[in-house]
């Protein structure tokens, strides 16, 4: 049996061959006479095309994010300080809060990273979005370059559309109900 994997580095997909010889068990079952088998017409006989089982097969993704360290000018004056991050749930994928710092700072959101995390900043009535990173191999993360009082908002983008499918099936059943009460009231006018 022979395994070939293909694999290409710009690429996520992967793509194997397995060739197998055909099965054989000439020699197993003559096994009194195993010159018998090296004649052709006796061998045709126990060849067999062969079947290939393959089970549990694992696919793990090897993260290949690049790490990065970020250095900055260490002083002698002691390390500033920054207040805790306090944020209220305000929807089942929406958080809002507040945080100060004194320095540049990493913010992270340890729910597994999704680039549809967004998180909008407000400082002195100014909006500012940043790049999203990967923190902690699978954390999110925002890096705010600028001290002060930040009021945030972080949501996750593909629940609006869960909420206009909500709106879309309330408006479809309400349409259908009032079809079927037109209907019913229709069948009771024609009756009269």
């Amino acid at each position: 049996m022979l395994i070939v994997l293909d694999t290409r580095n710009n690429s996520s997909k992967l793509s194997f061959q397995i060739v197998v010889a055909p099965w054989n068990d000439c020699e197993i079952l003559i096994s009194h006479n195993k010159s018998l088998c090296k004649k052709q017409e006796i061998k045709k006989n126990y060849e067999r095309p062969s079947t290939v089982v393959v089970r549990n097969i694992k696919v793990y993704r090897i993260l290949t994010n690049e790490l990065f360290i970020r250095k900055t000018n260490q002083s002698a004056t002691p390390s500033p300080t920054s207040g805790p991050v306090e944020y209220t749930q305000s929807a089942p994928l929406m958080y809002e809060g507040t945080f100060t710092i004194d320095s540049p700072a990493y913010l992270v959101f340890s729910q597994t990273f999704d680039k549809d995390w967004k998180l909008t900043l407000f400082n002195d009535s100014q909006q500012i979005s940043y790049n999203h990173l990967i923190a902690n191999m699978y954390a999110n993360a925002w890096y705010v370059e600028k001290e002060g009082f930040y009021t945030f908002k972080l949501e996750y983008s593909p629940q609006k559309y869960f909420y206009i499918g909500i709106v879309i099936a309330i408006f479809s059943v309400s349409i259908l109900i009032a079809i079927s009460i037109l209907g019913l009231f229709r069948k009771k006018l024609i009756k009269r």
